[in-house]
C-alpha cells in the first residue's frame, strides 16, 4: 500500500500541468453539462437507453441497433438503472470518457515527442469544440474513443512487453463492443507489426498477443449476435450506400432490398464504376472535409483552428516535414515539384480543384514520406499508418460527423505541436546561421 501511495505522489508531482489541464476541462464541462443542459433531447441517447433496457429485460427480438454493437446500450441502461436516472448516467459516461481522452492525449504524445509538445497537444484536445460537444451530450461515441485512446497509449510505447500487446487487444476489443470502427485501428497495428518489426518471428508473435485478447474480449458479443440474430455482426450500414452516397442511380434504388440483404459486394457488382467513383470521392474529399473543413460549416471540423479550419493542415505539414528531417536539396525539391505539378495536371484533367485540392499537399508529402520512411520514429510511423488504413476502410461510407474521425485525429495536433515547439525554433536557428554566414562572407 505504501509503495502505491509513493507511486501516486510521484506521478502527481511529475505531471502537475497535464493533471491541471484535465481538471480544468472536467469542471468546466461538468458545469456546462449539469447546469446548462438539463433536458434529455438526444434522440440517439434515448434510443440506446431503450435498446439496453430491452436487452436487460430479455426482449432481444425487438432490439435492432443500426450499425452499432450492444455495448453502448448495455452500459447506458445498466448505469442508468443503478443511478435511477438514464440522463444523468449518460452525462457522466460522456464527461468521464472525454476527460479521459484529454488526459490520455498527453501521455500518448509523450510517448512520441517531448513533454512540451505533449502539453500543447493536450491543450488542442482540451479546447476542441467537438470534444466539448461530446462531453456534454448523451451519445454513444465518447466511451469507445476513450478505449481507443488507451490502446493507442500502449501501442505507441517505445518499450513494449507481452502485457503491452495484450492490453492493446483488450482495449480495442472493448471499443469494438461500442463501435465497429475500432477494428480498423487493430488492422493498422497488426499491419505495422508484420511489416516494420525487425524480426518477422517477433512480429507474428506480437500479432498473436494482440489479436487473441481482442477476439477473447469481443467473443461474447459475437456469440450473442449469432445466437440471437443468426449472424456475427449487426453492422447494417448498407442502406447508407443509397441514402448518403453523393452519386446515385435508379439501378441502386431499385435494388435496395438486395443491397441491404447482401451488402457491399452487391453494390459493387451492380455498378463497379459508380461504386469506385463514390469511394474515391469519400476518400479524397468528403471524409477529409471533416478534418479540415472545406465548406462554410466551420464548426463541424477537427482543425486545430476551428474558425479558420483550412489553416489547420499547415502546421501538421510542417511537423511532418520536420520529423522526416527533410533537407530542401535539389533531390527533395525535384520530387516535391514533380509530384505537385503531376497531381495538379491530373486534377485538371479528371477532377476539380474544389474536391481534390488536398491531394496537392498529400501526394508530394506521401512521396517524400516513403523516400524518407527510415527517418520516421517507429511509434510515430504506427500512427501515420493508422491514419491511412482507417481512412481507406472508413471511406467505404461517407462520414457525416467530424468526431467519427477522432480515432485518427491525434496525429494532426501532435505534428502541429511538434512544429510549433521544435520546428519553428529550428527554422529560426537555420535563418540566423545563414545570416551569420552571409555576414561573414560580406566581411571577407
Amino acid at each position: 500500500m505504501q509503495d502505491l501511495k509513493t507511486a501516486v505522489i510521484q506521478f502527481r508531482n511529475e505531471n502537475k500541468l497535464p493533471i491541471l489541464i484535465t481538471t480544468v476541462f472536467f469542471f468546466t464541462f461538468f458545469y456546462v453539462s449539469f447546469f446548462h443542459h438539463q433536458t434529455f433531447t438526444e434522440s440517439d441517447g434515448i434510443f440506446y437507453y431503450l435498446m439496453g433496457e430491452w436487452l436487460i429485460n430479455g426482449n432481444v427480438e425487438y432490439v435492432g441497433i443500426h450499425g452499432a454493437p450492444i455495448g453502448g446500450p448495455l452500459l447506458h441502461a445498466s448505469f442508468g438503472n443503478l443511478l435511477g436516472d438514464p440522463f444523468i448516467a449518460g452525462k457522466i459516461i460522456s464527461l468521464i470518457s472525454c476527460t479521459g481522452i484529454v488526459f490520455t492525449s498527453f501521455f500518448i504524445t509523450r510517448n512520441l515527442f517531448s513533454k512540451k509538445v505533449a502539453l500543447v497537444t493536450q491543450l488542442f484536445f482540451a479546447v476542441n469544440p467537438k470534444i466539448a460537444h461530446l462531453s456534454i451530450l448523451v451519445l454513444n461515441e465518447a466511451a469507445p474513443l476513450f478505449f481507443i485512446f488507451i490502446s493507442l497509449y500502449y501501442a505507441t510505447k517505445k518499450q513494449k512487453s507481452v502485457a503491452t500487446f495484450v492490453l492493446v487487444g483488450i482495449f480495442l476489443g472493448l471499443a469494438f463492443c461500442f463501435r465497429y470502427q475500432a477494428v480498423f485501428i487493430l488492422v493498422a497495428f497488426l499491419v505495422y507489426l508484420l511489416i516494420f518489426e525487425r524480426k518477422r518471428i517477433f512480429g507474428l508473435r506480437n500479432c498473436c498477443f494482440t489479436l487473441l485478447p481482442f477476439l477473447a474480449t469481443i467473443g461474447p458479443l459475437l456469440i450473442y449476435n449469432y445466437l440471437i440474430l443468426g449472424k456475427f455482426s449487426t453492422l447494417a450500414t448498407n442502406s447508407y450506400f443509397l441514402d448518403s452516397f453523393k452519386f446515385q442511380t435508379d439501378v441502386w434504388r431499385n435494388n435496395m432490398g438486395n443491397i441491404i440483404e447482401e451488402g457491399i459486394v452487391s453494390v459493387f457488382y451492380l455498378d463497379p464504376f459508380l461504386f469506385l467513383k463514390n469511394y474515391f470521392y469519400n476518400l479524397l474529399f468528403h471524409n477529409p472535409d471533416h478534418l479540415f473543413k472545406f465548406s462554410i460549416d466551420v464548426y463541424d471540423t477537427l482543425s486545430i483552428f476551428p474558425l479558420l479550419p483550412l489553416l489547420g493542415i499547415i502546421p501538421a505539414i510542417g511537423g511532418f516535414l520536420y520529423i522526416t528531417k527533410i533537407n530542401l536539396n535539389k533531390k527533395h525539391l525535384s520530387i516535391l515539384l514533380f509530384t505537385f505539378f503531376t497531381t495538379f495536371l491530373l486534377i485538371g484533367l479528371f477532377g476539380t480543384l474544389e474536391h481534390h485540392f488536398l491531394l496537392l499537399a498529400i501526394v508530394p508529402l506521401a512521396v517524400i514520406g516513403i523516400t524518407n520512411i527510415h527517418r520516421i520514429p517507429n511509434n510515430v510511423l504506427f500512427l501515420i499508418i493508422s491514419c491511412i488504413i482507417f481512412l481507406i476502410f472508413i471511406s467505404l461510407l461517407p462520414v457525416y460527423r467530424a468526431f467519427h474521425l477522432f480515432p485518427i485525429w491525434l496525429i494532426f495536433p501532435a505534428l502541429s505541436s511538434l512544429f510549433f515547439i521544435e520546428g519553428i525554433p529550428a527554422i529560426q536557428a537555420k535563418i540566423r546561421q545563414l545570416r551569420h554566414f552571409g555576414g561573414s562572407s560580406n566581411e571577407t
